[in-house]
């Protein structure tokens, strides 16, 4: 049969199971009805018949199908294995492909994907190759009505979700040059004694919170990084812990210093522990759930009420400027990269990570939150 859009709306059954071929691609197939119907290619290899599944119309119509078909059987002509080409997925299908393989160094990775989810529903069953920018921005304008700040975290979430997809060739990086608006910049930083009280009720609060607040306030360390912390990572003999680029924000491998408190409660967090990887956990099987609680707890008890957990590492970059620390060497030691203030050609020429700098500064934190207050 020639098949056309029309063709097929026409052709597919109300009810019950109709079947389509194609008349241009051989082995081309739409098996379905009007309200749900799949595409496949059946075709034989090796002298074994194979079929391959190539997604959902109307989501993938006429045109992706017959494309796809296409690329497997061009893989098949250079000797590829038709195994090694992934079918079309719908975007619920991608989430929780990303969510599952990609993003798990967060601490709740089901509250970051639930942003794309709870909010790009008409988006969900879609073939991901025909999500476009528009269609992203469309929702996202929608929410922006009521929910600004909500907006733009659904933009950002969602650059970082499409950046993996197109990475691994599931479908083109559509919001790569996208730029969203940081809402809600928040200028809060703790003095040297506000710090001081957080720690001390840090030490209070038992595992696997108060020690992981602990030390993200003594590393100045990235939230999702910390409350993720492997035991493979940690190198408690030389005081180090190496974070895998799969869990860093820029996706490179990280060497941090730990001072003596830090090494301290990690060696006790770690008698706490339960069997797995996972440092601050109650199951061994993932990260411990229950941080807003933990975090209202340390809010009420310092009387901190706007307290951040990102205001941990502001408080230590503006103490280290005040001991003359140059911003340069600061932005290393959080692992800013590309810190607006290290030149282009200073990033590029210069690779060294700073560790005995950044050794140095850690210590200095340590013994500044180990200061009695005066009277």
């Amino acid at each position: 049969m020639k098949l056309t859009e029309a063709t097929i709306k026409k052709s597919l059954p109300d009810l019950g199971q109709g079947e389509l071929r194609d008349d241009q691609i051989k082995g081309l197939i739409l098996r379905g009805n009007k309200n749900a119907a799949s595409w496949s290619l059946r075709f034989t290899h090796e002298g074994e018949r194979q079929r391959h599944t190539l997604g959902r119309w109307p989501g993938v119509n006429l045109t992706d199908a017959r494309k796809a078909a296409q690329r497997i059987y061009g893989q098949i002509a250079v000797g590829q294995a038709p195994e090694k080409v992934a079918r079309t997925l719908t975007l619920e299908e991608a989430l929780t492909k990303a969510e599952n393989e990609g993003f798990t160094h967060l601490s709740n990775p089901r509250n970051y994907f639930g942003t794309m989810r709870n909010h790009l529903g008409p988006l969900l069953k879609r073939d991901l190759r025909r999500i476009t920018k528009a269609d992203i921005l469309a929702q996202s304008d929608k929410l922006r009505k009521t929910k600004q700040p909500t907006a733009d975290l659904l933009l950002r979430v969602s650059k970082s979700v499409f950046r993996w997809l197109a990475e691994r060739g599931y479908c083109e990086n559509i919001l790569e040059d996208l730029r969203v608006a940081q809402t809600n910049v928040r200028d809060e930083f703790l003095s040297v004694a506000e710090a001081k009280q957080v720690l001390g009720v840090c030490h209070q609060i038992p595992y696997p919170f108060g020690p992981a607040f602990a030390v993200l306030l003594l590393t100045a360390g990235r939230r999702q990084e910390v409350l993720a912390m492997r035991k493979s990572e940690l190198d408690l003999e030389s005081a180090l812990w190496e974070i895998p680029g799969s869990r860093t924000k820029n996706g490179l491998a990280w060497r941090i210093p730990l001072s003596a408190p830090v090494v301290e409660l990690l060696t006790e967090a770690l008698e706490l522990a339960p069997e797995g990887d996972w440092v601050f956990s109650t199951t061994g099987k993932r990260p411990s759930l229950g941080l807003d609680k933990a975090l209202s707890t340390l809010r009420t008890q310092t009387g901190l009420a706007d307290l951040k957990l990102h205001d941990f590492r502001r408080s230590f970059a503006t103490a280290m400027a005040d001991l003359g620390f140059e911003p340069g060497s600061v932005d290393r030691y959080l692992n800013h990269v590309a810190a607006a203030t290290n030149s282009r050609l200073s990033r590029i020429y210069n690779k060294s990570d700073m560790l005995v700098l950044r050794r140095r500064m850690a210590d200095q934190w340590a013994e500044i939150l180990a200061e009695p207050e005066k009277a």
